[in-house]
Order: structure tokens, then sequence, then C-alpha cells
């Protein structure tokens, strides 16, 4: 729709170019410009009695607080396709290592994209090398805006998945992308693996809710607790932390109002993985081997996520295997609610309000409208929204077949070790938080006992949905919401589903006996522990972005995905197939791509 502005080339022009250059604040010049030009939807305005308003609003308050109080941060963002630069708005992102220690004046983080603004993905291999020799040439050269020269710095794995790569110009301090990238630390045991160096690098750009100065706190090394064979890691990814400095970072967590979890995923300098809280000596850290990547010079805790009751949800892979192991019957019914709550959605308020309660990321109040005398299904602003969340539902239903398993019957948590070693092979604890009926902790717990069943998503192999027996073991009280795995045994149970560890990964633990599938476990599939290709070389710039690119235009995990579930479908032995297997070994291959360069191969 065009866009008419009334006076804009008229005499107000010059008054208002005076304005502009009369505010102090640049920030806030940026972002009121920003939200001008959003408001150009509108075909008939008056330029300057809107940017009044906005200045008069205030911007994004609560973002601005955020910021004050060091929790956010605001980084330049710009989106390169094969033909053009977009330069976007600045973005909020929560604080890591890197703008800890780098000026985001200078930096910028880019996001690669197609032309029509979708996501680059696997592609054919002539289309592959085409986007590559158009984007090596550029992400090289660096990119010159103003009087800066922007060069090539790193992403995380979370930036990577979102084709996203922060760039840095020199700085006041005279920082580059290449100094910041040698202040990181010592990563030169991974100057000869691209995928590696880049993973390790990406520790400086993991997003952190708070910072926890650790500075004064006794930190210590302990072993890794291994099979005999030392072919498996039970401990792998996982430390302690001290009681009282778990509550520390409890009461600096927002929104928890008291509750204190016993376990934090975090970053500290070349150090990664999970902290469990144990009554040991106050003030004391203690990090494992298996977490430290690389030295690093840090002072900081970063939390990126932590322990709290979650709710699980049933999906498509869990539901094929659960339904090849002959629970059926319960996920019809579980299915069928979920549509009888939408159909019924449209009749009454109470169906609706259900509805729109279990998407908790819309903040609007919908029982205090409903209390207020509003209808969810009669006023027509709140119908439009219901409507929308319908059709999403149903589409979530009908692609993913996601439903979730009410709280008393279901969790999902981080996965934890046993440091007392009390639990045996095939042995679980999970203690679990009671909730209110707004899903806030009531600060009562129950301690699971008998028969249960746990998965790790992504799950693809018959092998990976487990039966384990749930005890109550009197030295391990201090757990809530963590899934408590034994450090006994042949194999850790953590590997035998999808190779997973105890570095951060979520576990679904379910506890409704009709979910639970008859029979004993499968065999687990093996996984192989792929080395990432060396280079007779030290690797350079070069070499990063090459590997950046094959990655961004190579990763074909959702090719590999619909490949098994078809072969899952229509094959007599469905999960049990010689396809599957492969299939299943292939989509863990693809996961770990990013970080050993090692992609899956699809036979034609």
């Amino acid at each position: 729709m065009p866009c008419f502005i009334i006076d804009f080339l008229g005499p107000n022009l010059p008054s208002f170019i005076a304005r502009l250059q009369a505010l102090s604040n640049q920030i806030d010049i940026e972002q009121s410009l920003y939200k001008l030009n959003a408001r150009c939807d509108n075909p008939v305005f008056d330029i300057s009695i809107e940017f009044d308003q906005i200045l008069q609003d205030g911007n994004n308050k609560s973002l601005q607080d955020s910021i004050a109080d060091n929790v956010h941060i605001m980084i330049r963002k710009v989106i390169l396709t094969p033909t053009r630069l977009q330069y976007c708005r600045q973005m909020p992102m929560l604080r890591s290592r890197f703008s800890n220690m780098a000026n985001l004046e200078y930096a910028i983080r880019f996001t690669i994209l197609e032309d029509n603004n979708g996501m680059l993905c696997s592609v054919s291999e002539e289309t592959a090398k085409f986007l590559k020799q158009t984007f090596t040439e550029k992400l090289l050269k660096g990119f010159l805006i103003s009087d800066r020269n922007y060069q090539f710095l790193g992403a995380s794995p979370s930036q990577m998945r979102e084709n996203g790569i922060n760039f840095y110009a020199e700085d006041d301090e005279k920082r580059t992308a290449e100094t910041i990238m040698k202040n990181a630390g010592d990563l030169r045991s991974y100057s000869r693996s691209p995928s590696k160096f880049m993973a390790r690098l990406g520790l400086l750009f993991s997003q952190a809710i708070i910072y926890h100065d650790i500075s004064d706190v006794k930190q210590g090394k302990i072993d890794d607790i291994e099979t005999e064979d030392k072919k498996y890691c039970f401990t792998d990814g996982c430390g302690i932390i001290s009681e009282n400095i778990s509550i520390e970072i409890g009461n600096k967590l927002p929104n928890l109002n008291g509750y204190i979890p016993s376990a934090f995923q975090f970053r500290n300098g070349g150090l990664k993985g999970v902290l469990v809280s144990y009554p040991i000596e106050e003030n004391n850290v203690l990090f494992r081997a298996s977490q430290d990547k690389y030295r690093a010079n840090d002072p900081n805790l970063g939390i990126l996520n932590y322990s709290y009751p979650r709710p699980v949800y049933l999906c498509r892979p869990l539901i094929n295997i659960l339904y090849q192991q002959g629970v059926g019957e319960p996920l019809y019914k579980y299915f069928n609610r979920d549509t009888e709550i939408i159909m019924k959605s449209m009749l009454t308020n109470k169906a609706a309000l259900k509805l729109l309660k279990n998407y908790q990321h819309l903040t609007i109040p919908f029982d205090n409208l409903l209390y207020a005398g509003f209808s969810l299904i009669d006023e027509p602003f709140l119908r439009n929204i219901l409507q929308h969340v319908m059709m999403f539902r149903l589409k979530e239903l009908q692609t993913k077949a996601r439903m979730k398993i009410s709280e008393t019957n279901g969790r999902s948590a981080f996965g934890v070790i046993d440091e007392t070693r009390s639990l045996n092979s095939g042995e679980m604890f999970f203690q679990y938080s009671v909730l209110n009926n707004d899903g806030v902790p009531t600060g009562e717990t129950k301690i699971l006992e008998g028969e249960i069943m746990v998965t790790k998503f992504p799950c693809t192999s018959i092998g990976d949905v487990r039966k384990f027996k749930a005890v109550n073991v009197k030295l391990l009280k201090h757990i809530k919401d963590c899934l408590v795995f034994p450090a006994k045994g042949n194999r850790p149970h953590t590997n035998e589903m999808a190779g997973s560890d105890l570095d951060g990964d979520e576990y679904a633990i379910f506890w409704d006996s009709e979910l639970i599938f008859p029979g004993d476990n499968h065999k687990p599939l093996d996984f192989e522990n792929h080395q990432p290709p060396s280079a007779s070389y030290n690797i350079i710039t070069s070499d990063l972005i090459k590997f950046y690119l094959e990655f961004l235009t190579e990763l074909n995990i959702g090719r590999v995905a619909n490949c098994h579930l078809m072969f899952a479908d229509f094959h007599p032995k469905g999960l049990q197939s010689k396809e599957c297997i492969e299939l299943a070994k292939e989509y863990s291959k693809s996961l770990d791509f990013q970080k050993n360069g090692i992609n899956a191969k699809l036979e034609q």
C-alpha cells in the first residue's frame, strides 16, 4: 500500500530535521525513527505529530530497564542475501562473554538469507556451489560500512542454526575480530579442525540470563566417573556447586518467586555444562575434565538455563515409537482430547480459555478479561485471536502431533548424575514440584516410586525410549525437578538414549501407566563418536568461512528425518528395519555436523 505523508515534503521538513538534530540520545532517536517507519502502514498521517507521540510514549521501557540492568544488550543487525545488504534496526540480545569483552558499537550480527528473505537450507549441489561462491568472497572481504571495515568473527551453535554470524570492526581500543579470537582463550588444540574451532569459539557468544561473579569462590577440578573399560563417561558435562552459591544465583534469577533451582546450565570461559547443587563446603564450585574445553580467564559464571518444573509433550517421533511397541488406544485418547478442546473452544468461553492458556507467551490476561465480562468467543478482537490460535493448534496437531501431558503424569527435566553412587543400574531418582492452578510451584514436592518411561528428544531409534525403576533415595532429596541418573553399569543410561550426555540435555519423564509400553527395553543403538576431519596446517579465517557455508547449504537433517519417518510408517518391520536403523545413525551424525564437520549422506 502506498504511503502518503502529510506535509513531509513541505515547510515542516526543515523543522523536523532540526528537531532530530536537537535530540541528544542517539539510541532514542534511532528507536523512534524505526517506530515511525513501522507506522507507514497507515496510508495518511502527519509525521511530526506521530513523532511527537512516539517520543511522548517513550520507547520500550521494559527493554530499556533490562538494558540498564545489564540483562540485555543491543546489537546492530544486517540481512545478507546473494544480491543485497538489508540494514535492520538494532536487536535485543541477552549478554554474552563477547558482549562483556567487546564494544558492541563496533559489532554487527549478520543473518544470511535467500533473496526472498527465506532461510537457506539443504539445496542441490549446483545451487550450493553458487551460494558458496557468492558468499565466500563477501565474507572474506568483510563489509565496509561508513568508515568501518567489519571482519568475520564467529557464531554460537544456536546462531549458526539461525544462519547468523558475528562481524567486528576495529574499535576505539584497537580491538579487532582477530584479537578477540586470540583473547577468547587457548584454542590451539583445535587449530586444525574448522568445525571444532568454530564450536569452541562459539562459547564466546552463548547468551546468559545472568552473570554471577565467582572470582572469590573456591574452584576445583574433580575426576570424571567412567565405566571400567574407560569407553563411556557417566559424568560427561556434570559438575557440583555448593548450596549457598545456588541460593545466591537463584535469588538473582527473574520471576522465580523464592524457588531455588537444583541445577544450572552454565558457561565460564572455556568451561561448559551443568552444575548441580550438593551440600558440600560453602563457596565451592567443582568442575570436571569433561566440562573443560579450553583454558580461558573468566571471573563470571554465565547462567544459560536452570532446572524448573517444565511440562512434557508427546510428539510425532515418540508417538511412532510407542505405537510400534503396542501403545495405541491411550495415544488416540490424547489426540481426541486435544481435537475436542479445539472444537469446543468456539462454543463456550470456558473451553476457549482452556485453549488460550496453553500458550503462555500470549501475555493478554484472558482469565481477567473473562471475569470482567468480556466474551472470548463474541468480542471481535478476542475472537480473532482465538481463531488464529485454533488454526495454529490444528496445524501443530496435524504436522507435529504435539500434545501436552498433565503435570501429574509427566515432566521434562535436566539430567544429572548421582554423586552419592546410591543408585544402581536401571534405577532413577526424580522428585518433582507440585504446581498450583497457575502452574507455579507450591513448595511441596513428590518423589516418584515405581516404573517410569524416559526418553531424550529427538528420538529416532526404538531403543531411545526406555523403562526404568524410580526409587526414593534419602541422600538425593535435596535435588528437585532434575532426573538423577546412576553412575553405575556397563554403559550410561544417558548414552543409551540418542547418545546423549549431561551437559544441559533435557529428558522426558512419563509415569502415566497407560503410556508406558509393555515388555522389555529394546537394545539401544550404538552411536559412533565421529572424529572431525583434521587439516595438515593451522586453519585460517577462510577455512572457518568455508565450513560455515558448508553448514548453511548442506545441512540435511530435515530430509533425513523425513526419510526415517517414511520407512518407519511403510516398511513391514517399521523402526526395526535395516533402513530405519541406518537412518537413525545418519540422523545422529547430522545433529553433530556443527561440531564435528561430518554430515549425513543419503543414498539416492
